[in-house]
């Protein structure tokens, strides 16, 4: 039988197992393969792509650096290499890997995005404007790069572009839990506060938990003193709050907004403490990626 019909046969069977999320049992499939063809730069990829899901970054790396050696010309190895980078917070070679992606494939919005939002976090705002527009040329419908391009309009205070890239973004994905969170901080900047109350509603009932909605929803309902609307807001904060210190975990309230509204000394210090141990175990996993590079 060809070897090359017996490889791409295991890797369609492969893919499709992974594309389950079964993702142990795919590797071992990856692998079975690489064990009797070892030169197959897809299985190399693929079991670099699973590494990243599974958030080991420099495994990740590691398969997709050999299948690169063995296929330097494929696109979406650049791009996964860049994704793994990305999560290591190592923007400046994610950049690279995602240019390298669109030298080879230049129509490729996925990779136009990613490189934005790589510029973006290093704060090249004028390159990743440009990422952005390029993204969205060659996909006008992309939700992703509408919502993120908002952001850095936002960052840039043009808000009222935000507010237009955040509506586009929601037209096209009513549910869009991050645009529509983000559509109600950009409102409030400009003053449309019984819009921004609604967005935050919505946010609420489509992701109770998401971070920051329930105390920024709280703090304009302070605000603009919706006295009726505060005090059932009030009530399911308390209430996640005792849940989340009985459990050791930083509750959604910040200390500052306890304070607005209690004088419980004890409580005040727990939640401070709850904050102060996340921020500094943040700022510990910062520097200890720094050093890593």
């Amino acid at each position: 039988m060809n070897s090359n019909k017996d490889v791409y046969k295991l890797l369609q069977t492969a893919v499709g197992i992974h594309q389950q999320g079964k993702l142990a049992k795919a590797a071992d499939l990856y692998r079975k393969i690489l064990s009797n063809y070892p030169d197959t730069p897809d299985a190399l990829h693929l079991l670099g792509v699973i590494a990243h899901q599974q958030g080991d970054q420099q495994q990740a790396l590691t398969f997709i650096n050999k299948a690169l050696q063995l296929n330097p010309k494929a696109a979406p190895y650049h791009f996964n290499s860049g994704e793994a980078q990305q999560a290591l917070h190592h923007y400046a070679e994610a950049v690279k890997s995602y240019h390298k992606a669109l030298q080879f494939q230049p129509t490729y919005p996925e990779a136009w995005c990613r490189l934005a939002l790589a510029y973006h976090k290093q704060k090249e705002y004028q390159s990743a404007s440009n990422a952005y527009e390029k993204a969205l040329k060659q996909r006008p419908d992309y939700p992703a790069v509408l919502n993120n391009f908002g952001l850095l309009q936002f960052e840039e205070q043009h808000f009222n572009n935000a507010i237009q890239l955040f509506r586009k973004a929601l037209q096209l994905q009513p549910e869009y839990i991050e645009a529509c969170h983000n559509l109600a901080i950009a409102l409030e900047q400009t003053g449309g506060v019984d819009e921004a109350l609604t967005c935050y509603d919505k946010t609420l009932q489509l992701a109770p938990n998401h971070p920051g909605v329930q105390r920024q929803f709280i703090r304009l309902l302070q605000n603009t003193c919706s006295w009726s609307r505060l005090a059932p807001a009030l009530q399911k904060i308390k209430k996640s709050t005792t849940i989340a210190l009985h459990n050791h975990h930083q509750p959604e309230e910040s200390p500052f907004l306890h304070l607005t509204y209690s004088d419980d000394p004890q409580k005040h210090l727990e939640i401070s403490q709850r904050w102060s141990q996340t921020i500094a175990q943040e700022s510990n996993a910062r520097l200890y990626n720094t050093f890593r590079r």
